[in-house]
């Protein structure tokens, strides 16, 4: 079932990343790039209401999932109808917040002309979308805490194809904006429909849910998810806030041109992410039977792999984001081109010390990571305040890069290094010096090749990524890897060859 559960994981992200590459040219060509930079920055907006739930969804999966296992369906249903009662409360919060924001929208944010009145309709359908959403997720979380990650995700990729066909069919008919809005609410709603549906069938509970208000149950579901709504709010704020601040204090314009640029890092720090985040359960287990030891050792291999893999993909984008967004969106994309480069180096390090937040977490010291990452919200937005009005959304992406510079890697690996008693150089030498030499040793062999030949075809392009890719491999194995993970993966190597041969017998 775990098995089933990442592959569809896996799955949805490639669809989404694959569709996002298809559509996102499509949608400039029809909605204009302003008119793409206000639909960016309508779901920014939307995506930090989502912070509103409080992290009531991670709550409700972990108590359901202790109760049904118990066979406690009276506590299980009880958790869920106060769940829903909450987000009930929630959405009409959401409501009235689309709609002050789509009455304030003119002089909130730097819109012009004609796309005024369609921001203000879309924020006020996206509004009605995401309120309707909110109570599904009372019936979303029984399908996680009964390990249905499958079917979840399905949906998921479900709505995400119907969205592709929507709007590759309605969206040339005209509407602009508005039509994205109201294909986001169809959608959305079609597929929370189907989740409700799906959990009322697959974890009865005796009954459908009912409106009720338990103190004691909200409270303990709150104190819960208190701690990782820090964390949350930190990486959502990161992710979504710039789109916004650009949108108040410059133009959709730039808005446009960041939110093209920023999505590409955040595409590789969702592959880095999902593949860092297994090894969270690993460091609990180990705390929990005291092995430091062991828990220093996957500290540091972790942070290993997570620099190799981080160094990778933010290495390749810096030598190939400007061709591939000429190829992609046109020349008129060119500055966010220049918004990756200024950001891919403090993101690729953000990256690489993700295992430090696997640790606090296993370890139950998360509110750190949580508070750095407030703390790094705090400096993004006077450096902000100063240079998004002079240089658009190149401004937002060097305030981003200093403040993810200034903060992170300076506390919380000294954090961790106390937590584990280990001496602070040794995580910095063996965690990240053989990444950073593998990356100096292709720099110095793939910038010079690559910067030989422009890259004016797709093919030239992908060929490019290759000879790229040829050059990392053997630095990786030579320089990236010490000799005993190497004889470890010549082992796996060599069983998987045994294992094909008997298959094949």
């Amino acid at each position: 079932m775990i098995l089933r559960n990442a592959a569809v994981t896996w799955l949805g992200i490639a669809l989404n990343h694959l569709l996002a590459l298809v559509l996102t040219p499509f949608m400039v060509a029809h909605l204009g790039q302003s008119g793409y930079g206000v639909w960016i920055l309508v779901i920014s907006i939307t995506a930090l209401f989502g912070l509103l739930d409080l992290g009531v969804s991670s709550a409700l999966t972990r108590f359901t999932a202790m109760q049904l296992a118990q066979g406690d369906l009276p506590a299980a249903r009880q958790t869920q109808c106060v769940a829903l009662t909450f987000y009930l409360f929630v959405s009409l919060t959401v409501l009235a917040g689309f709609t002050a924001l789509a009455w304030a929208a003119p002089s909130l944010f730097g819109i012009c002309g004609e796309l005024q009145r369609d921001a203000q309709w879309s924020l006020l359908l996206v509004g009605l979308a995401t309120a309707l959403v909110f109570p599904a997720r009372a019936f979303e979380g029984l399908l996680l805490a009964k390990e249905c990650h499958h079917l979840v995700r399905s949906v998921d990729m479900a709505v995400a194809l119907l969205r592709f066909g929507a709007v590759l069919y309605f969206l040339p008919l005209g509407g602009g904006v508005k039509t994205m809005s109201a294909i986001h609410l169809a959608i959305l709603s079609l597929g929370a429909a189907i989740v409700v549906g799906l959990s009322l069938r697959r974890v009865p509970l005796g009954g459908p849910p009912r409106l009720a208000w338990d103190w004691a149950v909200l409270r303990q579901i709150l104190a819960f998810g208190r701690d990782i709504m820090l964390m949350i709010i930190g990486d959502r704020a990161r992710a979504q806030l710039p789109n916004v601040l650009i949108g108040m204090w410059s133009t959709s314009l730039d808005v446009a041109h960041f939110g093209v640029g920023a999505r590409l890092i955040q595409n590789e720090a969702t592959l880095v992410n999902h593949s860092v985040g297994v090894i969270q359960p690993r460091f609990a287990a180990l705390k929990a039977r005291q092995e430091l030891a062991a828990s220093r050792h996957l500290w540091l291999r972790g942070t290993l792999y997570a620099g190799l893999v981080a160094g990778y993909l933010g290495l390749g984008m810096a030598c190939l984001a400007r061709p591939f967004m000429h190829l992609w969106l046109g020349p008129d994309f060119e500055t966010s081109a220049r918004v990756v480069w200024y950001l891919i180096g403090p993101i690729t390090l953000y990256l690489t010390l993700r295992p430090c937040d696997m640790l606090l977490v296993g370890h139950n010291r998360h509110r750190l990571s949580g508070l750095v990452g407030l703390a790094e919200i705090g400096v993004m937005l006077p450096a902000s305040l100063a240079l998004v009005p002079l240089l658009g959304g190149e401004g937002m992406a060097l305030a981003l890069a200093g403040s993810l510079l200034l903060v992170r890697p300076w506390v919380i690996p000294r954090a961790c290094a106390r937590l584990l008693e280990l001496p602070l150089w040794r995580f910095w030498v063996q965690g990240l010096g053989r990444p950073l030499l593998t990356l100096a040793l292709t720099a110095l062999v793939a910038v010079p090749l690559l910067a030989v030949h422009s890259l004016d075809t797709w093919f030239e392009l992908f060929a490019a990524l290759g000879l790229y890719s040829l050059v990392y491999g053997p630095c990786l194995w030579l320089v990236g890897l010490p000799r005993a993970e190497r004889e470890l993966w010549l082992e796996r190597l060599q069983g998987w060859c045994q294992a094909v041969a008997r298959g094949k017998r």
